[in-house]
């Protein structure tokens, strides 16, 4: 019906604006980098509120542009000796927002989810 559609056109209106705040946070060097912090309540906002298109349109997969380059300058920084467990909370966190599928098994590289990628990739 023409309400649903309305109502559909407004929530990807609404998800485009928080892409576009990525984009633009990405490529606009004048503006300061985004944090994981900034990036979680994004990608939190959108799951949260859209859950369908969320899962649909593979929102996590916004991560591995933006957030997988912050993850790597946290491990840089990380003293493995001095902070053992360092940023496993970090890692915690991002599992939720990531985790497309449950799986306990030794994933394929080219199947991966993005949380799987982003241990995959940045450890």
């Amino acid at each position: 019906t023409m309400i649903e559609e309305k109502e559909q056109i407004l929530k990807l209106t609404e998800i485009m604006a928080v892409v576009d705040i990525f984009e633009s946070r990405l490529t606009d060097k004048t503006m300061s980098s985004l944090t994981l912090t900034e990036c979680e309540d994004m990608l939190s906002q959108i799951q949260n509120k859209f859950p369908v298109e969320y899962k649909l349109y593979e929102l996590s997969s916004l991560a591995v542009a933006v957030v997988f380059p912050i993850f790597k300058s946290v491990l840089q920084g990380w003293d493995i000796i001095g902070d053992p467990s360092g940023p496993i909370p970090i890692f915690q966190q991002w599992k939720v927002l990531l985790r497309e599928r449950s799986s306990q098994t030794i994933p394929d590289p080219d199947k991966m989810d993005p949380y799987d990628r982003l241990i995959w990739e940045v450890w």
